[in-house]
């Protein structure tokens, strides 16, 4: 199951890429090896994600950012929360045990302004 709708691992790398604002890790790519290439994922010689060009890079930019869809000034809470689960480091993702804890999800009713 994928969070982003793509048919390719480049595109869906690519998406992760602009949807969160994000570059992927260094260590998170060098893990998969040699088996980005065979699954058509380039990367330059910084180990920087080659994004895809065409329509499908089209695509990849056309998406909205988390930014662009958790825009307004009231929702920054949760778009902070978001942010923190959707970390591209796995290292760097709050444990739902510790996500419990992060501010969106402690709110009260008195917290909240209309």
């Amino acid at each position: 199951i994928r969070l982003f709708p793509v048919h390719e691992d480049a595109e869906h790398l690519a998406l992760m890429e602009h949807t969160t604002g994000k570059i992927l890790p260094v260590s998170l790519l060098e893990g998969a090896g040699a088996s980005l290439e065979e699954k058509g994922v380039y990367l330059t010689a910084e180990k920087r994600l080659i994004w895809p060009d065409g329509p499908v890079g089209k695509k990849v930019l056309a998406s909205p950012t988390l930014q662009d869809t958790i825009h307004k000034p009231e929702h920054q809470t949760f778009l902070k929360f978001v942010r923190k689960c959707l970390q591209l480091d796995y290292r760097l993702r709050p444990s739902a045990a510790s996500a419990l804890n992060l501010e969106f999800v402690t709110l009260t009713e008195e917290d909240i302004v209309e």
